[in-house]
């Protein structure tokens, strides 16, 4: 995938839509987020796995980092996956349409993956590490010949923290296979449980010819890196965003 200069200028840029991905029970509050250009012009060019630096216009709160979730053809918008928190991240996730946010970026290493590759691509994370991941998948729907098999494996907590659960279940429309595991599941969860690294370890995936996509809190990437090593794949192909 090509690669994006950063943006370094700040500039401003608008929440058109709002929408949450998660269980409405959930006492966590996760939205996706549409932000377009103040003035409908194309936003700047950036490659999966890049985040934007996201700042009130008045300065009042510190600037908070997130990862694009949208693809890089998708450059009428940016998409963001934000879960309420504290600072920058409560203002996103309880914006109107029409507020307005500073932005710099795209920045960041993202994603170094080949344009073309002989070989199968593994995009693995956890809770709103799917973000960068989201990006990576939506750009191969639109040329999934890049790779060959092409799998997801996502964690979460429970089932109440899964997001873009509806989305995910299309994946398999573009040959993306998706492995949702729970790590406190209950009794109504009939799919995979435990950690996604050792959901991955117990199907012993292939590494002699992959490249991987990582991301998540840094106990899950540390442990599925050295999953993975050990089953296989070369450490120069297992990636990270930053």
């Amino acid at each position: 995938m090509t690669h994006a200069s950063p943006q370094s200028s700040p500039y401003s840029l608008k929440l058109k839509e709002r929408k949450r991905i998660n269980d409405e029970a959930s006492e966590e509050n996760i939205v996706l987020l549409s932000l377009v250009a103040t003035h409908g012009e194309e936003l700047p060019p950036f490659i999966p796995g890049q985040l934007l630096r996201i700042g009130l216009p008045d300065g009042s709160l510190e600037p908070a980092y997130f990862a694009i979730a949208s693809a890089p053809h998708e450059l009428d918008r940016y998409e963001l996956i934000v879960k309420q928190a504290r600072g920058v991240s409560a203002i996103l996730a309880t914006a109107e349409a029409g507020a307005e946010f500073t932005v710099e970026g795209p920045m960041g290493r993202g994603f170094e993956l080949p344009e073309r590759f002989d070989g199968d691509l593994f995009l693995i994370g956890g809770g709103t590490g799917v973000a960068p991941l989201r990006s990576v998948w939506r750009a191969l729907m639109q040329d999934r010949s890049r790779y060959e098999r092409v799998d997801l494996y996502i964690g979460y907590l429970t089932p109440q923290h899964l997001m873009l659960a509806e989305e995910m279940t299309t994946l398999k429309e573009h040959k993306i296979d998706a492995t949702v595991v729970i790590e406190r599941a209950d009794r109504s969860w009939r799919g995979r449980r435990g950690f996604v690294q050792e959901a991955f370890k117990a199907d012993q995936i292939d590494g002699s010819r992959a490249y991987v996509c990582l991301c998540g809190l840094p106990g899950l990437v540390d442990e599925a890196r050295e999953a993975l090593v050990q089953l296989g794949f070369d450490e120069r192909r297992i990636l990270l965003n930053f």
